[in-house]
C-alpha cells in the first residue's frame, strides 16, 4: 500500500480529499499508514459503509460494515449531503419501511438507488447483495449509491476523480454520470477491460 499512497499524496490537490476503504480487519494498520503520509491533521473522519448480508454464523457475527478512511487538507472542498429519513408506515396490518430523500417519498427496492438508512456517516446500501440488478459481479464492487454520494460531497462538476483500485469501475461510470473527469488503473486486466467497457 505505501509506495501508493506515497503517490496520492504527492498528486493531490490542496482542495482534494482521499477516501480508503478497507474491511474492519486492517482500517486500524491503514489508519498508521495514512496518518504517516498524508499526516494525522488531515484526518477527517472514518466512515461507516453497512450493508445487508446473512445473519451470523455458528462460529462469529456476521460482518455487515467496512471502513472508509477520509483525509483531506484545509481546503479541500465539502458538500454537505441531505440526510434520508426512514419511518415505518402501516397498510392495514402491514408494515412498510419508506424513506424520503429530496425527491420526496419512496420505498426500498422500488425507486432511487440502494440506499437504506443514511447514518451520520456514508450510511447503508445492499451492495453485497448478489441479487442488486446492478452488480456485474466483481468481488470488491461497490453500489454506484455509496460512490455517487462521497463524489457529489468532495468534488464539484468538472473536477477530477481518480481511482487508484479501480476494481469493478464504478467510480468512473459514476464520474461520468456527474460529470466528472476520471483517471483509473488497476493491476487486473480483468478489472481495466470491465472499465473500458462501463465508459465506452
Amino acid at each position: 500500500y505505501t509506495p501508493r499512497i506515497k503517490e496520492m499524496h504527492r498528486i493531490l490537490k490542496d482542495t482534494g480529499s482521499i477516501y480508503l476503504q478497507m474491511d474492519t480487519r486492517i482500517n486500524h494498520w491503514m489508519r498508521i499508514l495514512m496518518d504517516d503520509v498524508f499526516g494525522y491533521n488531515n484526518f477527517r473522519n472514518e466512515l461507516s459503509w453497512g450493508y445487508r448480508t446473512g445473519g451470523g454464523t455458528k462460529t462469529r457475527w456476521m460482518p455487515k460494515s467496512d471502513r472508509i478512511l477520509y483525509y483531506g487538507f484545509n481546503g479541500c472542498t465539502f458538500n454537505p449531503q441531505k440526510q434520508i429519513i426512514r419511518q415505518h408506515r402501516y397498510y392495514g396490518h402491514k408494515s412498510i419501511d419508506e424513506y424520503k430523500d429530496e425527491k420526496g417519498w419512496f420505498r426500498y427496492g422500488v425507486c432511487r438507488d440502494f440506499i437504506d438508512d443514511i447514518q451520520p456517516n456514508v450510511g447503508q446500501t445492499n451492495g453485497k447483495n448478489t441479487e442488486n440488478k446492478e452488480r456485474i459481479d466483481y468481488s470488491t464492487e461497490k453500489p454506484k449509491a455509496l460512490i455517487e454520494r462521497i463524489i457529489k460531497a468532495s468534488s464539484n462538476e468538472g473536477d477530477l476523480v481518480a481511482d487508484f483500485y479501480g476494481g469493478s469501475f464504478t467510480t468512473a461510470e459514476v464520474c461520468k454520470d456527474l460529470n466528472r473527469n476520471f483517471i483509473g488503473c488497476d493491476i487486473s486486466e480483468k478489472a481495466v477491460a470491465i472499465g473500458l467497457e462501463r465508459i465506452k
